[in-house]
């Protein structure tokens, strides 16, 4: 099984991440291992076995240039309102997802959205494009399938609420 995986805001490359199932019963030795994805040499690293470890091993193969990603974040839109004292400001961001193989791939899309743990910064008009939120911290994900040489563009904005008086950082 293999994914990709993307962190767009932290880096905009697909990272392919490569699952091998069903090691139980066999007998491998611990040692320096060569890494190769589809005949090409992509890196090396050294496995260590254990008895009674799982009968599955994740490996990361690096950067797959045959996936194209795109991020763009839009300059953050700043409102205050003079009667309530409040200041909004509106995050919106584009993804855009190539597929450059010629068979479809699986790709898992990592982001943070703020989350606030003070009741006066109030995270409002979160807009996720089919995203499911990963617990209550924030971290949001999107998994589908991606057709071979296929595409696909997701969106995404929120925007900050608070007072006047509060200070808070650039996102």
């Amino acid at each position: 099984q293999d994914r990709h995986a993307l962190v767009p805001r932290q880096d905009p490359q697909a990272y392919l991440n490569a699952r091998v199932v069903g090691l139980t019963g066999l007998s491998y030795l611990p040692g320096r291992t060569l890494l190769y994805l589809e005949q090409d040499l992509v890196g090396e690293t050294t496995l260590y076995f254990q008895q009674n470890s799982s009968d599955t091993l994740d490996v990361s193969l690096g950067v797959d240039p045959r996936v194209k990603v795109q991020f763009t974040a839009e300059p953050p839109k700043i409102s205050e309102n003079g009667i309530t004292n409040r200041i909004e400001r509106a995050y919106k961001y584009k993804l855009s997802i190539q597929n450059k193989h010629n068979r479809p791939i699986q790709v898992q899309v990592d982001e943070a959205i703020p989350h606030s743990a003070h009741e006066d910064i109030q995270v409002v008009d979160v807009r996720l494009d089919g995203a499911r939120p990963e617990g209550e911290q924030g971290l949001v994900r999107w998994l589908f399938d991606l057709g071979s040489n296929g595409e696909k563009s997701i969106q995404y904005s929120y925007s900050l609420r608070y007072p006047r008086n509060k200070l808070v950082g650039p996102l």
